[in-house]
Order: C-alpha cells, then sequence, then structure tokens
C-alpha cells in the first residue's frame, strides 16, 4: 500500500513536471536545422533602365558640376589632394628657384640653359627674378649682360622686333643703357622680318648714342645682308662704305653677295672701288684674293 502511495506521488510529480516545469525551460519555435538555399538576387537592371545618381545640392568638390565628371577632370582638386612638395609644376619650381639666386648665380643658371637651349626657361626664370627680393629685402636690378640675356631669349622664342624695342626701352626702368650687343638682338628680329626701314633707323640710332653701343661688324653685317635679300643694293653699298669708313670687317657672306649684286646689276665701277678698299685693309684683305677681277 505504501509502494502505491509512493508510485501515485511520483506520477503526479512527472506529470506537473512535463507540463509545468519542462515546458517553461525554453519559449523559442522549433528551429530547423536543415541547411537551405539563399534565394538568386534579381538581376541588374540594364544601362539604359538604370535610374541616375543623385546630384548633391550641398556642392561636394568630389561631383562638380555633375555627377558625371569624373574628379580626375579637376586639376585643381587634384593638386590639393597632393602634398605640397610631392609635386610641383616646372613653372613653381622656376619661380623657387628665382628667389634662391644672386646676379652672378643667375648668370651661371643662363649659361648652363643656353647650351640646353632652354630659351623659354630663360625667359620665365628672369621675369619671376626681377619681381623679387634679393637677400637684403630690395628688389633685384640686373646689370646689361644679365639684361641682353633676356633679350636672346625671346629673339630664340621668337619675339618680334616691335616687343624687342619694347623690352630694350624698359631698360631704362633699371638704369640700364642698352649697349651694341642690345640693339644687335634686336638687329637679329628685324633681319628675320625684313625690316630694313626700321633697321637703318635703329643703325642711325646707334651711331648718334654713342660709344657703348656703336654699330660693330655684327650690326653692318645684319643690314647689309637684309638690303641685299630685299634687292636695294644702292643702299646696301651705302652700308657697305660705313663699314669700311669705321674700320670694321666686312663678312665673307656680306662680300660675297655684294660681288653677285654688282655683277648682275652691272655695278662693276662700284665693286671695284670696294675690292680696292678691302685690299687696303688688314681686317679685309683676305676677301679679295690675288686674281678676284678674273673671276667677276
Amino acid at each position: 500500500m505504501g509502494s502505491v502511495a509512493i508510485l501515485t506521488r511520483s506520477r503526479t510529480f512527472i506529470r506537473s513536471l512535463n507540463h509545468d516545469k519542462v515546458k517553461s525551460i525554453s519559449t523559442f519555435a522549433f528551429l530547423c536545422q536543415e541547411p537551405q538555399l539563399a534565394e538568386a538576387p534579381p538581376p541588374p537592371p540594364s544601362p539604359s533602365e538604370a535610374p541616375l545618381p543623385p546630384n548633391p545640392a550641398t556642392g561636394s568638390p568630389l561631383y562638380q558640376e555633375n555627377w558625371r565628371n569624373p574628379i580626375t577632370s579637376s586639376p585643381s582638386l587634384v593638386q590639393s589632394l597632393i602634398p605640397f612638395g610631392v609635386r610641383q609644376s616646372p613653372a613653381s619650381r622656376i619661380q623657387s628657384l628665382s628667389q634662391t639666386l644672386d646676379v652672378s648665380a643667375l648668370m651661371n643658371v643662363f649659361a648652363d640653359w643656353m647650351t640646353s637651349q632652354r630659351w623659354a626657361d630663360m625667359k620665365q626664370l628672369f621675369e619671376f627674378w626681377i619681381r623679387s627680393l634679393d637677400r637684403n629685402g630690395k628688389p633685384n636690378k640686373p646689370d646689361v649682360n644679365l639684361y641682353n640675356h633676356y633679350l636672346r631669349a625671346n629673339v630664340m622664342i621668337g619675339a618680334s622686333a616691335g616687343e624687342l624695342l619694347d623690352l630694350v626701352a624698359q631698360m631704362e626702368d633699371y638704369a640700364i643703357t642698352p649697349n651694341t650687343a642690345s640693339f644687335n638682338l634686336v638687329l637679329k628680329a628685324m633681319h628675320q622680318e625684313r625690316e630694313t626701314e626700321a633697321a637703318e633707323k635703329l643703325i642711325e640710332r646707334m651711331l648718334q648714342t654713342g660709344k657703348e653701343s656703336l654699330p660693330d661688324d655684327e650690326s653692318y653685317d645684319l643690314v647689309i645682308n637684309m638690303l641685299i635679300l630685299t634687292d636695294q643694293l644702292d643702299s646696301a653699298l651705302k652700308y657697305i662704305d660705313l663699314t669700311l669708313k669705321s674700320g670694321n670687317m666686312l663678312s665673307v657672306n656680306a662680300f660675297t653677295e655684294c660681288v653677285k649684286s654688282c655683277v648682275n646689276k652691272g655695278r662693276l665701277d662700284m665693286l671695284v672701288s670696294i675690292i680696292e678698299r678691302c685690299k687696303k685693309m688688314d681686317q679685309n684683305k683676305a676677301l679679295c684674293p690675288p686674281g678676284i677681277y678674273a673671276t667677276i
């Protein structure tokens, strides 16, 4: 009887355990543990159907004016993302260099750059340098030789005769007096453009200015060749006469062209006069070898 009571109490405990205690262990629904395949993503829309991304109204620099503009289309933005000093433009490097040079150092740079024909760089360096201050805080001041290098750079990059004359006029701003070399560079530009009238006026100015700017062999040679090339023999003969009177050397090219023009135009009397005068000058006698008349 006692065992029956115990069994009855056990069943009652188990019943209560099953319905109350066991059920309260977890209230989560049963989760299936079998693997399931993920659903395939929908296909991307075609380019024609793809929606355009918005154009931000806030003006982000990465979008520029329209989202279609790539970031690389904005050089200023790209440069702003690069640390200073990592990449500098050639102009920036030249400007930085100009702030470290005095007249002597700048002349050395020009001498080096002339051998590699960096004419545009020479022009730009001088223009940066002339607007900079020296180590004493005063404006840089060129001398005539340095300024002539600047003129030469302008000639070599194709500056016109008018532009060269303007640059020569600006020498006065730096208290520089143009010399013969300065004017010869202007004459070279005139020779390239066949500006004979302007060249003759410039020669006259050189003759009147003074000793530092008197015409030399190169001055007369440029004008004589220009006049012969433009079929102005009488004017050319005038400057040949000035060349010989001033004791300058007549170039082989000018003499040869003079001979050809005089023969073609029947000006043999003038040609004989020039030859005889050249024979009497040590610097020009080599132009007239023995038997020259036989070749005319």
